[in-house]
């Protein structure tokens, strides 16, 4: 572990913080819809004073983010490349307090799906900048424990999110759900406070022609390193300017790109596609709606698990492989998938069939966290070649 020196650690907590409030949005918004009072100011009320978020309405205030995340990938490369991995973390946080205030101070359905939108933007640019910026700066021997971290600070944001949802629940006021809401300033804070401590990329450096800063920014990241081996490590990253980034889009999917594309785009795709968008999104309101009074709890169990496995893996991965992992981890979600999709068949499940179906979904999020969640990430900053790797990234990254 003395490659983990401080410089690296600081780096590996600020940038994984700074997926803090992508996964908080989820695991709150998650709870917010079984919340009386948000349903109240956002839903629709029954003459006898029953209100609820229409159906139609729950699917667009969920899903419309996601066209944020599409722009924030979008929007990713070129603001990162022009102003630096630094800079985008500030205007990361920015558009995280933005969004925040946006959710905050809405009174109508459409304000808060802005700033869930506005704050998914943010989430686009971290998702394809982060990965890349940690592979730039970790020691390739820690490069699969540190890009791990960014699942597990989403998972344990979520466990958070419930936590807090779990604590605000019986607030019979506007409170219960602006408390939660509210906590999404604390981690932009961190960030700015924390922002002039932050290492800029060397490999962005390079690339802008300044070598004695990226020299500088080398020896800081490796701290106690021999002097020799710090020299090799600046001249590979000089050698390999040459051809960094410089590669057009039809080499991405040519000759042995074609393949390092495909596994890199298939295994976001593959991410996004394994349901657990469900179980994240809609988890504690479908808790609610199958008649459990603490669907809340359930919801801090299943982040929980996440989060744990997620941690383990970061642990194990270097040693077992990512490869094994991924199809382990593929065949058991879909076992237990097929399992809760085979319950929900019944028309009037039994007590038994309801824990059994609760159950699958949990021991899917498991491996879900196990290995799919934090894995992608790590194969999306590892397999594409340099020459193309920011446009390989950037179809991983639309899904």
């Amino acid at each position: 572990m003395a490659l983990f020196t401080p410089a690296v650690a600081f780096v590996t907590i600020y940038t994984s913080a700074a997926m803090f409030n992508f996964g908080y949005d989820v695991g709150v918004f998650s709870g917010l819809q079984a919340m009386a009072p948000f349903k109240k100011r956002f839903g629709k009320c029954d003459a006898d004073g029953t209100c609820a978020i229409p159906s139609y309405l729950s699917s667009i205030m969920n899903s419309t983010p996601y066209l944020g995340k599409l722009l924030g990938t979008w929007v990713a490369a070129p603001l990162a490349e022009r102003f630096g991995r630094k800079k985008s973390l500030m205007f990361i946080a920015i558009c995280s307090i933005i969004g925040t205030i946006l959710q905050i101070t809405a009174t109508t359905a459409a304000q808060f799906t802005v700033g869930r939108i506005t704050c998914y933007f943010m989430t686009g640019i971290c998702m394809l900048m982060i990965p890349s910026y940690l592979a730039e700066t970790a020691p390739q021997e820690l490069r699969g424990l540190i890009g791990g971290q960014i699942q597990i600070q989403i998972m344990f944001s979520q466990v958070v999110a419930n936590l807090i949802n779990y604590g605000t629940k019986q607030l019979d006021t506007d409170a219960c759900w602006m408390i939660p809401l509210g906590i999404q300033f604390v981690m932009p804070a961190i960030l700015i406070a924390a922002y002039p401590f932050l290492v800029e990329s060397p490999r962005w450096l390079i690339s802008r022609g300044e070598t004695e800063a990226a020299s500088a920014a080398l020896r800081k990241l490796r701290k106690n390193t021999d002097p020799q081996t710090l020299n090799e490590e600046l001249s590979v990253m000089l050698y390999a300017r040459t051809n960094d980034g410089k590669g057009g889009w039809g080499e991405v999917f040519t000759g042995t790109n074609k393949r390092r594309a495909g596994v890199a785009i298939l295994g976001m795709l593959a991410q996004q596609l394994s349901g657990q968008i469900f179980t994240s999104q809609y988890g504690v309101l479908f808790y609610q709606q199958q008649g459990y009074g603490n669907s809340f709890a359930l919801g801090i169990v299943y982040t929980a698990l996440q989060f744990a496995t997620a941690l383990f893996t970061s642990f194990i991965v270097d040693r077992v492989g990512r490869r094994p992992l991924l199809l382990g981890g593929g065949v058991a979600q879909a076992t237990f998938l097929y399992l809760v999709g085979g319950l929900g068949t019944i028309a009037h499940p039994s007590a038994a069939a309801k824990d059994t179906l609760v159950a699958g979904l949990m021991l899917f999020g498991v491996f879900f966290g196990l290995t799919w969640a934090p894995l992608s990430y790590i194969t999306m900053a590892e397999a594409p070649a340099r020459r193309v790797a920011e446009k390989t990234t950037l179809p991983c990254r639309i899904w």
